[in-house]
């Protein structure tokens, strides 16, 4: 004897589909250090690199000393605050610049 299985409606099936593909999307470490080179300024965009994201940490190469400091002393915050919006479910907590190409 079979056994009949469940009626669904796609519709039922639908946003809950959607909702865990827009979560993985959302999750992908590649895509925030993608990410990067949309919310850094244009001027600054050939002297930074985000280079790894792990742990809620986004590294950022910076070729030069002056952006560095710059990027540390001033911009760090609001760059952050960039990412962690553009990415909200990402868990982004900290930048971390580095200097080096």
């Amino acid at each position: 004897m079979e056994k009949s299985l469940p009626h669904r409606h796609l519709k039922d099936l639908l946003p809950s589909f959607l909702g865990r593909v827009k979560n993985r999307y959302e999750e992908r470490p590649d895509l925030v250090l993608k990410g990067w080179a949309e919310i850094i300024d244009p001027k600054w965009a050939l002297e930074t690199v985000a280079s790894s994201f792990e742990k809620g940490v986004v590294v950022v190469n910076v070729k030069n000393g002056a952006l560095y400091s710059r990027l540390v002393q001033h911009e760090g915050a609001r760059l952050l605050k960039k990412l962690q919006e553009k990415f909200p479910n990402n868990g982004i907590k900290h930048l971390k610049f580095r200097i080096g190409a």
